[in-house]
């Protein structure tokens, strides 16, 4: 554990500005019209290989939607008007589509490719935590754990946690910690929240600017690291 805080503290001054933080973060929208405003900790991927470099193994954590795989098309097609009401009269239906039946809608990001690529090239641990619903798969058949494996040529699947105890909020932390990760990659707020309490190192991927999702993104709220065009 303290070499996971370490690793933390250290990256965080490695990229920190000492500005005073005051806002309360940026949306993707508006980190395009003002293309990457100051006031956020902004790195790219090869700041991530400095930060990696000459470093043993590390386990690694990464969100799903919107970190590793653009889902809107499967909420588009079962919700054409998408509202928070009608998402959450139909919070089984969805994610069981998500997970088993429409999988395959699922749009990999360019960024999450990379970062995985990168981190399997280390002989790092990857987990996969989302705060999806766990809906079973009929007769388990192909699923999620069935598509990211196939799409990021994943080497040593570790099978996709869900964490869907009140929308993820509590215990991503608990799974983050537990699992010792030195590094946690996700989009949303309650990703980043996540990571800082459970003392790991929580890194913003942009969630693209036409995701189903509109909740819980403002980039830059905590201080945390950023990458630079991660929302494609």
């Amino acid at each position: 554990m303290c070499k996971v805080v370490s690793f933390y503290i250290l990256a965080v001054l490695f990229f920190f500005d000492f500005q005073a933080w005051s806002f309360e973060g940026l949306s993707t929208e508006t980190i395009n019209a003002y293309q990457y405003p100051k006031g956020i900790q902004w790195i790219d991927l090869d700041d991530i290989k400095m930060l990696f470099k000459n470093k043993p193994p590390i386990s690694v954590g990464f969100d799903v939607d919107d970190t590793l795989l653009f889902s809107g098309a499967i909420v588009e097609k079962n919700i054409p008007s998408f509202d928070e009401l009608k998402f959450l009269a139909n919070y089984d239906l969805i994610f069981k589509k998500m997970n088993c039946d429409e999988v395959k809608f699922s749009i990999p990001k360019r960024i999450g490719k990379q970062l995985i690529a990168f981190h399997q090239v280390r002989g790092d641990e990857i987990y996969f935590i989302t705060a999806r619903a766990f809906t079973p798969c009929v007769n388990e058949g192909y699923s999620i754990n069935d598509w990211i494996k196939e799409t990021f040529n994943i080497q040593n699947l570790h099978p996709v946690i869900f964490t869907d105890s009140d929308f993820g909020r509590g215990s991503k932390a608990k799974w983050l910690k537990d699992l010792k990760l030195a590094v946690y990659y996700g989009d949303s707020d309650t990703d980043i929240e996540a990571a800082q309490k459970a003392g790991v190192l929580g890194v913003r991927v942009m969630r693209a600017s036409n995701s189903w999702e509109k909740v819980s993104n403002h980039i830059g709220k905590y201080g945390e690291l950023v990458i630079r065009r991660s929302d494609i």
